[in-house]
């Protein structure tokens, strides 16, 4: 609030308290300043007679009213010694403006100096001032040198470039008197004086000068560097002005720094062209180019470059290649000149070939391995005394269980149940040819992993495939790997040249060695609602399947959501992110899947969706016990959850050991009917269902009881189980499935809806396994054509259809799906 507000406002107040009052208020004023930046300068040194550089010194109002300056001038003990020009444009500056005023220092005597720059105006503090000082140095000449170094562009050795002139003035107020000039520095010799000034008398005064010449001789390539040392009687002599330059010889730039003729037949000629040019200033002389080391009787090079080449010229050296036999050849080409890289080494190279009937190398699958031959010095076509031709052909193949070397250990087992084959075959393409004209055929000795297996066959001069049939116990196999593809087990073949002769009387060469074998696709196994992977293992079917050699997967878990199982499309999901990681750990292209219950849906839904979106195939699906028309069982459940009541034919207690989690509602026969994903084609479907009641009473469910949430309830109360145990088999037997309906009851007033369960009967009764029925497990519907059942005394509860008479039942089915269309083809 304002002093005028306030008064106002007593003067109100004082009004109602019945007193006059009278309140004045006259506005604060300030008197205007006048502020010097900055308030001292400090001149250098400066020689009596001259003047230094300008600085300006700013006068600002200060305040809030307008500042009139009277008048600007110098004072002080040496005013004479400075000099101030005035900048400001006017006399009057408002409040925050300013105006400059320009000083210097031009000494009259030697010595310190000093004088007040003094501004007189309305300010009350005036007048307001800044100090200057400054010393006076005496009388004496100076040395200028222009320009202050020297930099000369590149030069060839030897040869000098132009003169660049120095200017020698002297700013001083007395004579400059030079004594010397000479060369110093690094590389003196390579610069050259070519005027002179030593000696000589500069006046004071920019018309007085003295010229001399400097030029640059280098005498080698590289960076040079040199001082010209001048001593005078200048104050800071010697005074010294670097020199620098590039001392260049000629450059060999070559079109290539090594020439590959690449391959043609033993006696045929390639030629290829080699440019030389000169990349830089300074002349070049092509002094030879000559061939040594390796084979230079194979190559040839004509000599037609013996010039002298200016900056930026080429020549070209002509070159061919012979090869006098198989194999590698090399040699190399080494070229002088006079230049800064006076000796350049070119490696020449080709390949002599042998006949061009060489057969294709045979594909690379997960049954079928191939490794071409490595092209090491020699082993093009190697003679006995070069010893050895190895090729290692890694499988990345899981067969089975591996010993530390790769030795199979389950082959006994494998091979007796049909899931191996008892042999593989070992093929190599080799050529072998007479070097010396010796016409006793050779014999080369073929091994794999140190097991000698037979000679190579073929005519001579020839590229022949020789097979040989070896062991499955013979090959090495990679071991099964925590995560990721396999690490490939080497299969080292060797072949041992010539062992007929003594000399190196032959040659052979190896293109390539290709393994092969028929193994069984893996079996990965896929749980059912409630449960893991670990199923597989508690029933035996895993088991089984091991031993018989077959090599099996039941890692993958459905993780459960909130509450209980997850659904189809939560299931279908979780198998993609864990199916292909699976596959790709026992280096194959295919699997068979083994789903057990509500496992069987969730892998018909990822094959719907995923199938053939993957590096690899399903080649069957086998269920055991899968809903795929539902269960009434299931519908009970989700009657009870919408209801609260029993069903008929079955009560609340035992309806209590199933869990109502989130898959439920997928098992049910409505959802069922509406589930049908299309399925790849390719594959084969089969479907095995389960009759638990082996003698009509309903009691048969001993490996159901040790699954889920019997095994406690049966702990504690058997007979309590047995009779659950029996009306859920009596209700699948009578039950096709069950609905919900809800009834509006119109009574006057209080209206209102009953729920109700509608079993539906299922006429003549029906097998059932005690949570899936045979008609369900048996879906009626392509592509599922292999059907198979147990009952009778071959009778199978829920959980049993996963034991180990069931896998024997299920392993010739998949014998036959991958001898049709599988690795056993």
């Amino acid at each position: 609030m304002s002093a005028r507000c306030g008064g106002s406002w007593v003067a109100k107040r004082l009004a109602l308290a019945g007193l006059a009052v009278a309140v004045t208020v006259t506005a604060a004023s300030a008197a205007p300043t006048a502020q010097l930046t900055p308030a001292s300068v400090s001149f250098p040194h400066v020689m009596v007679g001259t003047s230094s550089y300008e600085t300006y010194i700013n006068i600002q109002s200060v305040g809030s009213d307008v500042l009139y300056i009277k008048s600007i001038g110098l004072a002080g003990a040496n005013p004479a010694d400075f000099v101030q020009v005035r900048m400001c444009p006017s006399l009057r500056l408002l409040p925050g403006q300013a105006c400059a005023v320009q000083v210097s220092f031009t000494p009259t005597a030697a010595g310190p100096r000093s004088a007040t720059l003094s501004v007189e105006s309305n300010s009350p503090g005036s007048p307001d001032t800044a100090a200057l000082s400054g010393i006076g140095d005496p009388v004496s000449p100076l040395l200028a040198i222009s320009p202050a170094s020297l930099s000369f562009p590149d030069q060839a050795v030897g040869t000098p470039g132009a003169d660049q002139t120095v200017t020698l003035t002297n700013p001083g107020r007395a004579n400059l008197h030079i004594q010397t000039i000479a060369l110093a520095g690094a590389n003196p010799g390579d610069f050259v004086k070519t005027t002179d000034c030593d000696g000589q008398t500069v006046g004071w005064g920019q018309v007085n000068v003295c010229y001399f010449g400097v030029h640059f001789a280098p005498t080698a390539d590289g960076n040079r560097s040199g001082t010209v040392v001048i001593t005078s009687d200048a104050p800071g002599s010697p005074h010294l002005l670097n020199l620098a330059g590039k001392g260049v010889k000629g450059l060999m730039s070559l079109s290539a720094a090594a020439i590959n003729f690449g391959t043609t037949v033993v006696g045929g000629t390639l030629q290829r062209q080699l440019t030389i040019t000169n990349g830089a200033a300074a002349p070049l002389t092509v002094q030879g180019a000559s061939l040594s080391s390796g084979q230079p009787g194979d190559f040839k090079v004509v000599p037609n470059c013996a010039q002298t080449l200016y900056s930026g010229n080429s020549c070209v050296l002509d070159l061919s290649f012979r090869p006098l036999s198989l194999g590698s050849r090399a040699t190399s080409l080494t070229i002088t000149s006079n230049a800064s890289n006076p000796s350049v080494v070119v490696p020449l190279s080709g390949f002599g070939d042998l006949p061009t009937n060489l057969l294709p190398t045979p594909k690379t699958d997960d049954h079928s391995f191939v490794q071409v031959a490595p092209a090491l010095p020699g082993n093009v076509c190697r003679v006995r005394s070069q010893g050895p031709i190895d090729v290692n052909v890694g499988v990345s193949r899981v067969v089975g269980a591996v010993g530390a070397t790769g030795a199979l250990l389950t082959a006994g087992a494998a091979v007796t149940s049909g899931v191996l084959s008892p042999t593989a075959t070992l093929e190599v393409l080799a050529y072998n040819v007479s070097s010396t004209g010796s016409s006793t055929d050779p014999t080369h000795q073929v091994s794999l992993n140190g097991q000698v297996v037979g000679p190579l066959s073929g005519s001579a001069g020839q590229w022949s495939v020789t097979s040989f049939t070896v062991p499955i116990t013979t090959l090495r196999y990679p071991a099964l790997p925590l995560s990721g593809p396999p690490v490939p087990r080497a299969n080292v073949v060797e072949v041992l040249v010539d062992t007929t002769h003594t000399d190196d009387g032959w040659c052979t060469s190896v293109a390539w060695a290709h393994l092969s074998f028929k193994a069984l696709s893996p079996v990965v196994m896929i749980h059912g609602n409630g449960s893991n992977g670990g199923f597989f293992t508690r029933r035996g079917f895993a088991g089984a399947l091991a031993a018989a050699g077959v090599v099996t997967d039941n890692s993958i878990n459905l993780a459960p959501s909130s509450g209980g199982s997850a659904t189809i499309a939560n299931n279908m999901l979780s198998l993609q992110t864990q199916l292909p990681s699976v596959v790709q750990r026992f280096g194959v292209d295919s699997v068979h899947v083994v789903a057990h219950s509500k496992g069987g849906l969730d892998m018909r839904a990822w094959l719907g969706t995923f199938g053939n979106a993957n590096p690899f195939r399903v080649l069957s699906l086998t269920t055991l016990s899968t809903p795929h028309n539902g269960s009434a069982l299931a519908d009970a459940a989700e009657a009870v959850r919408a209801t609260g009541l029993g069903v008929p034919g079955v009560s609340l207690v035992n309806l209590s050991f199933i869990s109502f989690g989130a898959g439920i509602p997928n098992l049910t026969t409505s959802f069922t009917a509406g589930f049908n994903p299309p399925l790849p084609t390719g594959a084969d479907y089969r479907t095995l269902a389960g009759d638990t009641d082996t003698d009509g009473n309903g009691d048969e469910y001993a490996a159901a009881r040790a699954e889920g949430g019997l095994n406690t309830l049966f702990a504690t109360n058997p007979l309590a189980v047995d009779a659950l145990v029996t009306a859920t088999y009596q209700f699948m037997h009578n039950v096709s499935s069950v609905t919900t309906v809800t009834i509006p009851v119109g009574i006057p007033v209080f209206p209102f809806i009953i729920t109700v369960t509608l079993p539906l009967p299922l006429p003549g009764g029906g097998p059932n396994d005690l949570l899936v029925n045979v008609f369900s497990a048996h879906p009626g519907r392509a592509p599922f054509t292999g059907v198979a059942t147990f009952s009778g005394a071959a009778g199978r509860d829920h959980a049993s259809m996963a034991n180990a008479a069931s896998a024997a039942t299920v392993l010739p089915f998949l014998i036959t799906t991958d001898t049709t269309r599988g690795d056993l083809k």
